[in-house]
Formats: structure tokens, C-alpha cells, sequence
């Protein structure tokens, strides 16, 4: 997990989510945590990309669930590169629930279009924070 801390945030954080494009090709599930803090709260970002499944859905959650265990304020997930079945929008719906259940906030950045219609599908769009750019996640680290 990287830690980064001061100025040159927004760059250190936009070089920690550039996709690593052969696990995207492959279709591979992977989580990359990167924690930022400021003055004023921390946030854990988790970039997630390739196809989460039923076959995938328990390292999803205990992914999901290693990105609270630092005591983080915010929890963002950066699904870029992210298909996500049903079975997994429950599972991520549940995260969402806890997360706010403990007076902590989570963002969706970067949301495909194929998981956009989903949440849409199942009216879920207004149960998120969606972030789209690299300056809403920047705003998100300081509110």
C-alpha cells in the first residue's frame, strides 16, 4: 500500500492510478490501495480493474474490506477498468451501506459506462458519489 503525503499530491496520486494495461487486457482482478492524507482527514483509494465475478466475489470483499482497516475517513474506488456482475454490485451496495454506517464516506471515480447502466438498471445511481475527474478527486481529499 502506498502513503503519500504533502504537496505534490495530485500528481503522486495520478501516477499511483495509471492502469497497468496487460491486467486490464487480461480480464485479471486486481486492487491497488493508495492512501492519501491531509491535513485534514485521510483517504484510501482503491484502483480495481478487470472482471469482477462470482469466481472473484470473496478476494472483491476482502479487498473492499482491507481498505477500512487503516481508519480511513473517505474510501474511494477507482472502477476504470472494472465489469462488475450483479452478484458483485451487492457486494459493493453492502460495502457502501457499512461505510456509511460508520460515518465515512465512499466515491465511485472513474465508473464505466457497462457499470453506470447497471446501477441505473437497478435505480442504485443515487445511493453513490460519483467522481469523473482527477480535480473531483482532488476536491473530494479536502472537503
Amino acid at each position: 500500500m502506498k502513503d503519500f503525503i504533502g504537496s505534490s499530491l495530485l500528481g503522486e496520486c495520478a501516477s499511483a492510478l495509471t492502469l497497468d494495461l496487460a491486467t486490464v487486457q487480461e480480464g485479471k482482478f486486481d486492487c491497488c490501495p493508495v492512501i492519501a492524507r491531509t491535513r485534514e482527514n485521510s483517504t484510501v483509494i482503491g484502483r480495481f480493474t478487470g472482471a469482477i465475478g462470482l469466481p472473484q466475489i470473496r478476494e472483491f470483499r476482502e479487498a473492499l474490506h482491507s481498505l477500512t482497516l487503516e481508519g480511513m475517513e473517505k474510501v474511494i474506488l477507482d472502477f476504470e477498468a472494472v465489469s462488475l456482475s450483479r452478484t458483485a454490485l451487492g457486494v459493493l451496495v453492502a460495502f457502501a451501506a457499512s461505510i456509511r454506517g460508520n460515518d465515512k464516506r465512499m466515491y465511485l471515480y472513474r465508473v464505466s459506462r457497462e457499470v453506470r447502466d447497471l446501477l441505473g438498471e437497478l435505480d442504485l445511481v443515487p445511493f453513490f458519489y460519483f467522481l469523473e475527474t482527477e480535480d473531483d478527486v482532488l476536491m473530494a481529499l479536502v472537503v
